[in-house]
């Protein structure tokens, strides 16, 4: 992406998945929170999104130390992968990296996590060439 112009910031937390980003996204945007959004979403809309934001908007992003995530939810299914986190997030990230956890749900445990509902379907993501090919067949 510094090609185009964008900044690159390396994980702080080599091989920690998603969580080492988020770690390293809230660090480099501090005091601001970050938008997280997985890049296998193919249905995932503007709207969507905006839905995400606008529910933190209600709550009010809370100032660090607080810890507060909004995440998309579908079906009772969390998705930490298509949330909002708030700067108070980041101590929470950097103590579970350093305690050798990797998974966003374990962050969504330590932090005021509030659910935003989707639509499913707005949710399928692409694992695999089958994945890939059903996305690209017409949509009813």
């Amino acid at each position: 992406m510094a090609d185009l112009g964008n900044p690159v910031v390396s994980d702080r937390f080599p091989s920690s998945g998603p969580l080492g980003g988020l770690e390293a996204a809230l660090e480099w945007s501090a005091p601001r929170p970050v938008l997280v959004l997985a890049c296998d979403l193919p249905y995932l809309g503007r709207r969507d999104v905006e839905r995400l934001i606008e529910a933190a908007g209600r709550d009010g992003c809370p100032p660090a130390p607080k810890a507060r995530a909004w995440v998309a939810t579908a079906e009772g299914d969390r998705q930490p992968l298509i949330g909002l986190y708030s700067p108070g997030c980041l101590e929470v990230a950097r103590d579970l990296l350093i305690g050798g956890e990797r998974a966003m749900k374990s962050l969504l445990a330590r932090v005021d996590t509030r659910e935003v509902f989707f639509d499913p379907e707005s949710l399928v993501n692409l694992n695999s060439q089958a994945d890939l090919v059903t996305a690209a067949e017409p949509r009813s």
